[in-house]
């Protein structure tokens, strides 16, 4: 990847989680140092950039988030070579930054700017762009999880004439729109090949068995009944969009909405309007500490979708046992979380994919049970990468906690669709540098 680094200035090392995107990035800034920003989501600043530059290069790179605008504003000004920040603050100090004089640009998970008309994706592009940047690398394990258009936006931090100009014209040139509504759209096979052979001239990507040898996966299945008066609540929220349990209506008013709530139910609870959850079963956790049985004393991340069942997990399992990564978990204690799990203080890191999806390396453990699951690639691709990375020496086993004849199989299969559509265009992109 440094030769490539070497002889393109403005690159896109599309590369699954745990090959060492972080490692060479760094390199990048070591073998030619220049005044280089990293940005990055913000629970990588710590855990992935500024502990991998002590570990690799005996340097830390000047952390520029801070809480305070105005001493984010101070860091920024101050005199450094190598600093990092989260995709927000740089948002919000993007004047800032074109003032300092940056001339190297990496981007950390650049799936953060797929969306072209989001304000964190202009303000990249612009300083991509900026007279005195000289080189724009952008990393990414799930660069599209969702649709070829997300492409668009990544590719244009890098080049300018790649895709056509504009976002209507680049739709124009490869895609065609179907359905009712005419809202979906999709590629020819010509324009698909039309549309790779582009993206090669700036992609690479790189699957962890081309670069390292690493333990076997295994999935698997748990199938998980519902309670009766939990499969009687699950089949009239789906015919009737309305329930009632313990006193308390639940209604669905739009198809998402009804989507969302009976995935509340096969995980155990409900949650009437504007209320709190409601607690129905608890058959996944009984299936959960029955898997800590058969495990052991080994350690074990739990990914959660929902609060509720967060709170149920760490009840289950012990608080005193669980590290935890979610939206509650406040900015300030994440990393002695992390630390604590990595550490073996806490047998169990209790999470949702959003707070531990990305960058975190937990090979210290080897197992997984997936509690819920949501339609997101990008969420279910980057999570269960945390403990099949380099540095894994055990086989990675992978329990998936499964509700015959509901959504979570609809979930399943459409998670397994979608990731069979984006590994086959980054397949191309493999086989054609």
């Amino acid at each position: 990847m440094l030769d490539l680094a070497a002889s393109h200035h403005r690159f896109c090392f599309f590369a699954e989680p745990g090959t060492g995107k972080t490692r060479t990035g760094l390199d990048i800034y070591d073998t030619r140092p220049m005044k280089t920003l990293i940005i990055c989501p913000i629970n990588l600043i710590d855990s992935a950039w500024i502990e991998d530059s002590e570990k690799f290069l005996g340097i830390k790179p000047t952390k520029l988030w801070h809480k305070q605008p105005k001493k984010r504003k101070e860091l920024i000004h101050s005199d450094w070579n190598i600093a990092v920040i989260n995709f927000e603050s740089f948002k919000l100090n993007l004047e800032d930054f074109m003032k300092i004089g940056v001339r190297r640009l990496l981007i950390d998970e650049s799936s953060k700017v797929k969306e072209y008309m989001s304000k964190i994706t202009k303000a990249v592009l612009k300083f991509a762009w900026h007279p005195d940047m000289e080189e724009v690398y952008l990393f990414s394990g799930t660069p599209a999880p969702n649709s070829e258009m997300e492409y668009y936006p990544q590719i244009r931090c890098v080049s300018k004439t790649i895709f056509p100009p504009t976002k209507g014209a680049f739709k124009n040139k490869y895609f065609y729109q179907y359905g009712q509504q005419s809202w979906q759209w999709s590629m020819t096979k010509p324009n698909r090949a039309l549309f790779e052979e582009a993206l090669k001239q700036c992609c690479i990507f790189i699957k962890k068995e081309d670069c390292m040898d690493l333990p076997e996966q295994l999935h698997v299945k748990r199938m998980v009944e519902l309670e009766p008066k939990q499969r009687k609540l699950y089949d009239t929220l789906e015919k009737e969009w309305i329930i009632e349990h313990e006193g308390e209506v639940t209604i669905a008013q739009t198809a998402l909405v009804e989507l969302m709530k009976l995935r509340q139910i096969t995980a155990g609870f409900t949650i009437p309007n504007n209320k709190e959850a409601v607690h129905i079963s608890d058959n996944k956790v009984s299936e959960l500490m029955q898997i800590v049985d058969e495990i052991g004393d080994k350690q074990m991340i739990v990914v959660c979708q929902f609060k509720d069942e967060i709170r149920r997990c760490v009840e289950a399992l012990g608080e005193k046992n669980c590290a935890q990564l979610h939206g509650a978990i406040k900015t300030g204690d994440r990393l002695n979380e992390i630390n604590n799990f990595k550490n073996n203080v806490n047998r169990y890191l209790v999470c949702h994919p959003l707070s531990a999806g990305h960058g975190l390396t937990f090979v210290n453990c080897s197992y997984m049970t997936i509690m819920s699951q949501s339609y997101s690639l990008e969420q279910y691709l980057q999570i269960i990468q945390r403990i099949h990375r380099y540095g894994q020496i055990n086989k990675c086993t992978y329990y998936h906690l499964i509700s015959p004849n509901t959504i979570d199989e609809t979930i399943w299969k459409v998670t397994q669709d979608k990731a069979d559509l984006s590994m086959s265009i980054l397949e191309k992109l493999k086989r054609g540098i």
